[in-house]
């Protein structure tokens, strides 16, 4: 089925696509808006590749989860999704489905004293 919103995500999401910018900006990757069905844009790097796409649940709100897409360095894929939720603090943005990763993040909140939100904080502030 085709996507009746195919690149037109950019005027919905454009705030999390700033606070994945933010994020991501360490990691020399592309991040860019997609005109693929069911994708609101995606981060590439040579052995990386996240999909950021718009999910609708069961109450009817929207949402922003990220998936890997065939990335060659799973590890560091699940570090940059980590990094992506604990950058946006406590919200439903940059979840994935069936995915349980508060170890990786308590790991990265402890030994890289990330505060949640920050990158959150800093585009609202921007």
């Amino acid at each position: 089925m085709k996507d009746p919103r195919a690149g037109k995500y950019g005027k919905v999401f454009q705030f999390e696509f700033k606070i994945a910018a933010k994020v991501l900006e360490p990691f020399n990757g592309r991040l860019e808006w997609s005109s693929a069905d069911y994708e609101a844009f995606t981060f590439i790097r040579n052995d990386v590749r996240l999909v950021f796409y718009p999910y609708k649940s069961s109450a009817q709100n929207y949402a922003l989860r990220v998936r890997d897409a065939s990335s060659k360095n799973k590890k560091l894929a699940s570090e940059l999704m980590a990094r992506l939720r604990i950058g946006n603090g406590f919200t439903t943005d940059f979840t994935q489905r069936n995915v349980n990763s508060d170890d990786l993040e308590q790991r990265l909140v402890d030994c890289e004293k990330l505060q949640r939100g920050w990158a959150r904080k800093a585009v609202e502030c921007a």
